[in-house]
């Protein structure tokens, strides 16, 4: 029980931390629309790094004219420019294009002079001219970090790039202003256009994160990806968008289980399979990829030519821990404009949002699975059975059906125990709990009651129905051997059993557990390995009235 209080108390604190980590965000973002200066936007990102990555050391370096120099740092003292100057020729080259958090044991030592004591990552951030800046810093324990929290460093980087750009146009107008009044008022629509344009970006990127917030707080698949779909339909503007999952039938399908935008009669024939050499191919992209982008060998393959034909312009793939779950498929834009790269980087984010989203949902799967389950029998346990047992006993009273409960015990076990130990115990448990399991129909329930009690909820069976499959079960339980069962009394473990009939043994669901309670103790009371229903004792005792409200 440790276990799963651990892992419940771990995904509540992971999306904690995110909610937190967009609120710090948002928080940056509405510092940048009223401020100038970088110098905030570096002492926000900083105190990002520090809260949520356990970031230890850093240092921002901008570039100025042919060397990149300290811009500000956290917890480096005394910090010289020519200590950390860097040549921008070398490192520009090799950063070129690249955007994602490198790891500095990766780089060649040449590219940087200076000590690497302390410091673990390098974040290039890309201007557009190229090479703007470096963010260095420093994390705790392992310097490791997750695809999620490389995609928000990716954001974090962006920020910075932003806001220098912004700073240096208010400089650049601030000069020009002085020198001529006329050129003043071309710069200043411009620096609105650049501030409307930011104002933009920051509102789809505060939206990107609540919608973060939201997904990863839904633990239902068919919520989750109707979310999901909605949210691509709003934030790219897309006429059409259709999932792919694994049909789950194991031969590697991908079906269109999620799809707007378009008929179902279009879709519902096109199947996919993980082998295909277009899924192939997605999976080895692992980012979004336009239909223009694709290999002239995949031209060819029926299923893309399928596609094709249903006008969907843009792929995604949906990955697991590196596993290929589905495909995303995107139709043209409802504006009729290409999609542009910011459309893919923002596909990129919601289709990754989407990957850890999943992968929580089948934590909670487990975590739930496991807080119904009986660790040793995998039967389900004694909490299950009360939420269950409750929700049948409303199901029978809407729609006026039986419902029959039978409980029953390994009669004489202690002296089975005591006589071969409870290892031995353990595994005569687990052989009758796999007798039950093969004995009930799929709609029975049947969980362990606890110690060597268990329990059958059988919906829609009359009183005859259950001493009928009580005296069946007893039979087999009987008939099976089970290791060192001669030093029972009678050289067999058998069962007691005891059954009552929803609504005419009891009216509620305390009377009801009573009632087949009761059964199995006159069962116990006639000789054991027997079974009592309810309905055939001649004088059932009297229960007292004052236990059941009546």
């Amino acid at each position: 029980m440790e276990d799963i209080g651990s892992q419940i108390e771990h995904l509540s604190k992971k999306v904690e931390d995110m909610e937190r980590m967009v609120e710090g965000i948002h928080q940056i973002s509405l510092e940048m629309v009223g401020s100038y200066r970088v110098k905030l936007t570096m002492e926000l990102v900083f105190g990002l790094l520090a809260e949520f990555y356990d970031c230890e050391r850093g240092i921002l370096l901008w570039r100025k004219g042919a060397d990149f120099i300290p811009a500000g740092a956290l917890r480096i003292e005394e910090v010289e420019k020519d200590e950390w100057r860097i040549e921008a020729k070398g490192i520009s080259s090799y950063l070129k294009d690249k955007r994602r958090p490198l790891s500095l044991s990766s780089l060649p030592t040449a590219l940087l002079p200076f000590s690497q004591k302390g410091l673990h990552i390098l974040l290039p951030l890309q201007g557009k001219r190229g090479l703007a800046g470096i963010l260095l810093f420093g994390l705790g324990g392992e310097a490791l970090l997750e695809p999620t929290e490389e995609r928000i460093l990716q954001v974090l980087a962006n920020f910075l790039v932003l806001s220098l750009q912004k700073e240096r146009l208010y400089i650049k107008a601030t000069n020009l202003s002085r020198k001529f009044k006329a050129q003043l008022e071309i710069a200043t629509r411009e620096f609105r256009a650049l501030n409307k344009e930011l104002k933009k970006k920051i509102y789809n990127l505060h939206n990107l994160f609540q919608v973060s917030t939201n997904v990863y707080a839904i633990f239902d698949i068919n919520h989750l990806f109707n979310s999901l779909l909605l949210t691509i339909l709003g934030q790219i503007g897309a006429k059409s968008v259709t999932i792919f999952l694994s049909a789950g039938d194991g031969e590697g399908r991908l079906i269109p289980k999620f799809y707007k935008g378009i008929r179902e009669d279009e879709i519902s024939d096109l199947i996919l399979k993980r082998e295909d050499k277009f899924s192939r191919f997605m999976a080895r992209k692992g980012v979004p990829v336009l239909a223009t982008q694709i290999d002239e060998s995949l031209l060819k393959e029926r299923e893309f030519i399928h596609l094709k034909k249903l006008e969907l312009e843009l792929f995604s793939p949906l990955l697991v821990s590196g596993e290929l779950m589905g495909i995303m498929a995107l139709g043209g834009r409802v504006n009729g404009e290409p999609y542009h790269p910011e459309d893919l980087e923002m596909l990129a984010i919601l289709t990754n949002m989407a990957g850890v989203a999943i992968g929580n949902v089948k934590e909670y799967k487990k975590v739930e699975k496991l807080s119904y389950t009986d660790g040793m029998t995998d039967l389900h346990n004694y909490r299950y059975f009360s939420n269950r047992l409750e929700e049948e006993i409303i199901r029978a009273k809407r729609y006026d059906h039986t419902l029959s409960l039978i409980i029953l015990d390994i009669d004489h076990f202690k002296n089975y125990n005591d006589s071969l130990g409870h290892q031995q115990g353990d595994v005569a448990l687990k052989e009758l709990s796999e007798i039950l399991r093969k004995s009930v129909r799929k709609i029975d329930i049947v969980s362990r009651y606890g110690g060597e009690e268990f329990c059958v909820i059988m919906p829609e069976v009359k009183s005859s129905g259950c001493k009928k499959f009580m005296e069946r079960l007893r039979k087999k339980v009987e008939d099976h051997h089970f290791k060192g069962e001669e030093v029972q009394p009678k050289g067999k473990i058998t069962v007691s059993l005891g059954g009552a009939t929803f609504p005419q043994d009891a009216a509620t669901m305390d009377e009801f557990i009573y009632k087949a309670d009761f059964c199995l103790y006159e069962a116990k009371r006639g000789g054991r390995n027997c079974s009592v229903s309810y309905g055939e004792l001649h004088s059932p005792r009297e229960v007292v009235p004052a236990l059941f409200g009546g």
